[in-house]
């Protein structure tokens, strides 16, 4: 007891004289030099100011000479005898060679002493002239009768929207007496240049200002622009309130124009009333004062270093025989009784060292056995190597663990491996001795897992509780923690915690869940479509061949018309059902989202939505460079039109709609909606300003037939579950970003295709697609589609024979011959399009086919087309769509 004691009072020599010689050295060498660093701070200080003070001063006559000279070249042509009593076409000539020599006035104005204008001159038409100059005329001819010029205050032309400024000057005879006024609306954006062109160090900077704060120039000209007031700033403040115009500029550091530190000063112009600010950065500002402290600084350290290693030198060289002794006095406490000292000094440590060495060997002398002692030190220190071994292989299991694992004692963390707090955000000193409740959302569900995982499992029985863990940056995760008690019979010991973050599992089984849902619906979307699709095409087809020959006038033609668009809009439902299901795209060409834009922007759906949308404007900012895709012209128009149509209903009192094109690179993971993958993309953004998505229908907004429109009435439901499916039929991502009342913003990353687009085809006329004697086999299980397929083919001229099956067609084959078959894909009972194909191939060698189906393309349209089979046509369809497939098929390989 009393040894641990002495080792914790003790206190070495050697050190305690080091750091007494060391401490006086230090605290000579601070004072002095903290002496020389103020002094030197405060006259490189003093400089500093009067140098931003004279670049203020110049600033400001720079300003003053260059409004000067417009006064100095204004005056010359009002100091021309008889002025106004000049002709007007003199008058004229004058104001224009003024006019023609100075840009920065827009228009001269030279009234007589009665106020009465005599002449303009003008870069703008007259009516915009009349209009364009802001002044108080009263205020202006107060001071010009009274032979002062004036200067009005700054406005912002509504034409331009540049700044302007009135200047004018009295006009007097040979005699000084006052006969008019010449009046200049002159344009300070000159100025802005000559802002420009002020230089103030090599960050610094400077700008103009009127008596209201008002900014007049400034490089930046946005600012300028939108007549931005600057007395938030405490300098500008100053020359609001301040009515002293000749105080001597002073020098602060405050928060400049750019919201960043700066030393700043500013100088009132003499005439007008502005004020001309200089700012420089601090940094910049300080940045030789600081490389002094620096340097000084610098020298200091090294000059307590060296007197730290010369009190160290001194401290050994004393207490180096003190050393000898005490490192000789644990040797033999280790058992080596022949360690001897040898120091021959004439004083007590000399005696001292000598008593030492008779004590050595003394004990040399005794019976006591060594060799016992050494082994039995030798075997601990193994032992103890041994535990240190393992302790050091458990600690490294336990941090390579790719699960979160931690020491809980009385509710607070006693340790944690380096998962858990990659998984939490916090450092090791953020947790180590906190309470744990901090990781939960709610002391609610702390008590929760406490009960659940402590209370419940507190035997020698591991427990798993599911929960939610918040990570320091406010954000949570889903994760399961599990338990066990570090002693069985006593918990208080503490608990082994395991946390498993499972938030990527469940996000999987989300995902999972809503794929086997959209499945479902468009296995079952498919199926309808199909049937109605085959409906389809006799309430498109009879109506066009009704219309062919019937007259123009007749009543009959305006309803027939109208099924027509009927059936057609219907077919466009259909479409949009096929899309849902995933099987909508059926044409990949290479294309450009600007074309697919500008088109939509023509199209009789953007001119119905803008008549039933007068009070929404719509703004596109389209990337000229933008690179191509590939993918399907009609179902990305349709994508767009949708995201227009919702972006427009949602803002009933009205607003703006934008859409933007750009390329996008992403070089990692880009997390929104969705994680949208690295890659190369041609991004599309539709904007609104409305009224917003909430949280909870952000979740659902692509669910089929989910909307929050009136059924019947603005939607069906599909719109965006059909831009979804768009999106990913094209190999796509989304993101949504949406505030409520503030507007929402969708924008979809399509993977970019470097390769050209190919020449637009030539459409043909149906006198184009007329027989030349061919004849044709209708394969289809449908009487209503033969039928109209028929009737379409005859009419162009083919011969055309009807079979309602695969079997009846292959029958027929064998017997016959036809120069090419228009086959259905799907046809129940009995076998299918591609079956039947292969049967008739094997008869008939290169047999010629177009095929038609009420789905999209499918896999086996494409192992039909590569056995042989021509075009691919889906239903329903119009006289020339088919005419054409049947004439390309039929011209094909002749």
């Amino acid at each position: 007891m009393t040894n641990k004691k002495h080792k914790k009072n003790f206190r070495s020599l050697s050190v305690t004289f080091a750091i007494g010689f060391s401490s006086l050295i230090i605290a000579a060498l601070l004072i002095a030099s903290g002496l020389q660093m103020y002094i030197s701070f405060h006259a490189q200080q003093k400089v500093l100011s009067l140098n931003q003070q004279l670049i203020a001063k110049n600033a400001a006559n720079i300003v003053e000479n260059f409004i000067g000279e417009k006064i100095s070249m204004m005056k010359t042509i009002a100091g021309r005898s008889h002025l106004t009593n000049m002709q007007t076409n003199e008058q004229k000539l004058y104001l224009e060679k003024l006019l023609g020599l100075e840009p920065i006035f827009r228009q001269l104005v030279l009234f007589n002493a009665k106020e009465e204008r005599l002449v303009r001159t003008s870069r703008i038409s007259n009516i915009l002239a009349e209009k364009s100059m802001e002044y108080d005329a009263r205020d202006l001819f107060y001071h010009i009768s009274r032979l002062q010029i004036y200067i009005s205050a700054v406005y912002i032309d509504k034409i331009t929207s540049e700044p302007m400024v009135i200047m004018a000057v009295p006009v007097t005879d040979v005699f000084g007496d006052f006969k008019g006024a010449l009046v200049a609306e002159s344009n300070l954006k000159f100025m802005w240049e000559l802002m420009d062109q002020i230089k103030i160090g090599k960050n610094g900077l400077a700008y103009l200002v009127d008596e209201q704060g008002y900014l007049i120039a400034y490089r930046d000209i946005g600012r300028v622009l939108k007549r931005e007031n600057l007395k938030h700033l405490e300098e500008v403040s100053l020359i609001v309130n301040s009515h002293d115009y000749e105080h001597e500029p002073r020098f602060i550091a405050t928060k400049g124009i750019l919201d960043t530190r700066v030393l700043t000063t500013h100088v009132h112009l003499k005439m007008p009333r502005w004020a001309i600010v200089v700012e420089l950065p601090v940094r910049e500002a300080y940045e030789s004062i600081i490389i002094t402290l620096i340097l000084s600084g610098l020298v200091l350290f090294i000059s307590i270093i060296s007197a730290i290693l010369f009190g160290i030198y001194l401290s050994k060289r004393l207490t180096k025989p003190i050393i000898e002794l005490r490192d000789a006095t644990e040797k033999i406490g280790h058992g080596q009784f022949y360690s001897k000292i040898n120091i021959s000094s004439e004083n007590e440590i000399g005696e001292l060292a000598a008593s030492f060495n008779k004590m050595v060997e003394d004990l040399n002398h005794t019976t006591v056995s060594r060799d016992a002692l050494v082994k039995e030190i030798n075997e601990r220190k193994h032992a103890e190597n041994t535990l240190r071994e393992s302790e050091q292989k458990m600690r490294a299991i336990l941090m390579a663990s790719p699960i979160g694992i931690c020491l809980i004692s009385d509710n607070k963390l006693d340790w944690a491996n380096d998962t858990l707090y990659r998984m939490t955000g916090y450092d090791e000193n953020d947790l180590i001795g906190i309470d744990i409740s901090v990781l939960f959302p709610d002391i609610k569900e702390y008590e929760r897992v406490k009960r659940n995982l402590f209370l419940e499992f507190a035997g020698p029985r591991i427990g798993h509780v599911e929960t939610k863990w918040i990570r320091k940056n406010s954000t949570g995760f889903d994760c399961i923690l599990g338990s066990c008690s570090l002693d069985t019979k006593d918990a208080s010991k503490g608990h082994i915690i395991t946390i498993n973050d499972i938030s990527e599992s469940k996000q999987l089984q989300s995902k999972l869940v809503h794929a086997q849902k959209m499945e479902a619906i468009g296995i079952l979307a498919a199926g309808v479509a199909h049937d109605l699709n085959n409906i389809l095409v006799g309430l498109v087809g009879y109506p066009e061949l009704l219309l062919m020959d019937m007259n123009l006038d007749n009543k009959l033609r305006k309803p027939l018309e109208t099924i027509k668009n009927s059936g057609e809009k219907a077919a466009t439902i259909v479409q949009d059902l096929l899309t849902l299901a995933r099987r909508g795209v059926t044409v990949n060409e290479i294309i450009s989202l600007n074309d697919i834009i500008a088109e939509y922007l023509k199209s009789p759906e953007f001119n119905h939505l803008r008549s039933h949308h007068s009070n929404v404007t719509i703004k596109t900012k389209l990337d000229k460079n933008l690179l191509n895709i590939s993918g399907s012209p009609f179902h990305l128009s349709k994508a767009i039109m949708n995201l227009v149509s919702n972006a427009a209903e949602s803002m009933p009192e009205g607003g703006v709609v934008s859409l933007s094109t750009a390329n996008k690179y992403l070089d990692q993971p880009l997390k929104g909606y969705e994680i949208i993958e690295e890659g190369e993309y041609v991004a599309l953004t539709v904007s609104d300003n409305g009224i917003g998505i909430s949280k909870e229908n952000m979740k659902k907004i692509f669910e089929p037939f989910y909307t929050k429109k009136k059924m019947g009435r603005s939607g069906t439901g599909l719109g965006m579950a059909v831009i979804w499916s768009t999106v990913k039929d094209h190999k796509g991502f989304i993101d949504v970003q949406s505030v409520e009342g503030e507007g929402t913003k969708f924008t979809l990353y399509f993977p970019l295709c470097r390769q050209e687009r190919s020449e637009e085809k030539i459409s043909t006329s149906l006198d184009d697609l007329k027989a030349r004697g061919e004849s044709i086999l209708v394969v289809d299980d449908v009487e209503e589609q033969r039928t109209i397929v028929s009737y379409m083919l005859t009419k162009l001229g083919y011969k055309v024979k009807t079979v309602s099956s695969g079997e009846e067609a292959v029958k027929y084959m064998k017997k016959s011959s036809a120069d090419l078959m228009v086959l259905d894909m799907i046809m129940d009972p009995g076998i299918n399009g591609l079956e039947t194909y292969k049967k008739i191939i094997k008869i008939h060698p290169g047999q010629k086919a177009v095929i038609t189906s009420g789905f999209s393309e499918s896999e086996h349209v494409k192992e039909a087309q590569k056995l042989g089979a021509g075009l691919y046509v889906r239903k329903p369809y119009s006289m020339e769509i088919l005419g054409r497939a049947v004439r390309m098929q039929l011209d094909n390989h002749k």
